[in-house]
């Protein structure tokens, strides 16, 4: 009886509620580790977003960005391609069409889109950013092209650039760094004391124009004249080629090597000098000059 009396007391309610105490810790431990298994889950997933903004997309973001400029330099020397055929060929029925992706887009919870702008004959202080004026001495040949286009990037990442068309050549300006990528229809031979000049200016014409965003354009040329004269000066004469240009430097560049690899000495034979928008070149005893000019029309077609 004994016995009995102890495993009564050991079933009483007093062990009821021991039991009810313990099912309530086990319950708040399982719902603590719950708490802390969500919390763990939240942290490694602000980890990962954190490395995927902070280190992650940066890298692949400025990746594209530069893979963008390549694009765009691509489809310029494509346009300047089309041009310079246009001239050639000397049709003028029929424009050509080509593409030119402004920007990439990007992510809507990482990354934003990375636009660029094209523009048409671009205007500063009511002038076109682009001119090119050549006269002889005498004042025989007397000739201006105009007009030219420009793509800006706005990157977030990669360093912004611009790539520019202006009579034929293509340029590329970073931050204050400008090179030629791709040279105008000019060439210089000296024979003896007299030199030879041969010069395609092309005007671009159309309506100013701006278009920004990431979408593709089609850029239309169509050739609507081309002319040319040869030229003789007898006794040769000097020759002007002023530019109004935001590439000076990029222009100097250029015409100061063309003359040096054709034999000519710098401050005997010709002289360069340039502000930051004029640039302008004299070159001595010229006597055979050969001219051509081209107007090329232009549109954008969304």
């Amino acid at each position: 009886m004994g016995m009995t009396r102890a495993m009564r007391q050991a079933t009483g309610p007093g062990s009821i509620r021991l039991t009810r105490r313990l099912g309530h810790l086990r319950e708040e431990e399982e719902a603590a580790a719950g708490v802390v298994a969500i919390m763990l889950a939240i942290l490694v997933i602000i980890l990962l977003v954190t490395m995927v903004t902070s280190v992650w997309m940066p890298v692949w973001m400025e990746k594209r960005e530069a893979n963008q400029i390549q694009r765009v330099t691509a489809d310029f020397g494509n346009i300047k391609a089309t041009i310079d055929n246009q001239i050639l060929q000397g049709d003028t029925a029929f424009s050509v069409a080509n593409p030119i992706t402004l920007g990439t887009e990007g992510f809507a919870m990482f990354g934003a889109d990375s636009s660029g702008s094209f523009s048409i004959n671009h205007f500063r202080n009511d002038e076109l950013e682009y001119y090119c004026n050549i006269q002889n001495q005498s004042g025989v040949v007397n000739i201006t092209a105009t007009g030219g286009m420009k793509y800006n990037s706005n990157n977030d990442y990669y360093i912004n650039q611009e790539i520019a068309y202006e009579n034929g050549a293509l340029i590329l300006s970073q931050g204050d760094g400008q090179v030629m990528r791709i040279g105008p229809q000019f060439t210089i031979e000296k024979f003896g004391p007299v030199n030879k000049v041969t010069f395609v200016l092309i005007t671009v014409s159309g309506i100013e124009t701006s278009i920004q965003g990431t979408s593709t354009i089609l850029f239309q040329t169509q050739l609507v004249t081309y002319t040319s004269d040869s030229h003789l000066f007898d006794p040769a004469e000097g020759l002007n080629i002023t530019m109004i240009t935001e590439y000076t430097t990029a222009w100097s560049r250029y015409y100061n090597n063309a003359l040096i690899e054709a034999g000519l000495v710098p401050g005997t034979d010709y002289v360069i000098s340039a502000t930051d928008t004029t640039l302008t070149v004299d070159i001595k005893n010229v006597q055979f000059f050969d001219l051509g000019y081209a107007l090329i029309k232009t549109d954008i077609e969304m």
